[in-house]
């Protein structure tokens, strides 16, 4: 069982895209987003659902192959806690997207865009950044994510099957060998 937690306070589109890029780096795998204000993922049933009404066995185990995604559906991460840690038990790969805009726990990576020295602030957890396509020249050691290409992006967007020569995902799944 391998947990993640990403939290991208200053990039939304990040926070939303980056958690199904990790998760599709694996062949099983469970986006499970903790914030109540989240997006909207087609799903059957969110985890807002499985706190109200328990979570039933078939709704806990892992889909084989697959990336599933779980929308949060308004609830707290708090209230949720149990729930999530069941999740976690079952499948292989957990990546919780975090709420960007809430503190994130202790744990939790850091998704920040690279920007000039002079505009970021001395990061105080792991951080990997996202390239903008200008010169900035991240802090020794860190994960660079380079841009993402089009046909990643549309597949991210769509929850649809990868692009097996992304770059991005490349860099993007050695994120799973630092926790």
């Amino acid at each position: 069982m391998s947990v993640v937690a990403l939290w991208s306070p200053s990039d939304l589109l990040l926070s939303v895209l980056a958690p199904i890029g990790l998760a599709a780096t694996r062949p099983s795998a469970l986006v499970v987003d903790l914030d109540p204000r989240g997006p909207r993922y087609e799903s059957p049933y969110t985890l807002a659902d499985l706190v109200r009404d328990g979570a039933m066995k078939d709704q806990l185990d892992p889909l084989r192959g697959s990336v599933a995604v779980l929308p949060n559906g308004g609830v707290g991460i708090e209230d949720a806690s149990r729930v999530v840690g069941a999740l976690a038990e079952r499948w292989p790969h957990v990546v919780l997207r975090c709420d960007p805009a809430s503190p994130p726990p202790e744990s939790a990576i850091s998704l920040l865009p690279l920007l000039p020295q002079q505009f970021m602030s001395r990061p105080t957890r792991r951080v990997v950044f996202q390239s903008l396509g200008f010169q900035a020249e991240a802090p020794k050691g860190a994960l660079v994510l380079p841009r993402p290409g089009l046909a990643t992006l549309n597949a991210l967007m769509g929850l649809r099957t990868m692009p097996a020569k992304s770059g991005w995902l490349r860099q993007l799944a050695k994120i799973w060998s630092v926790t």
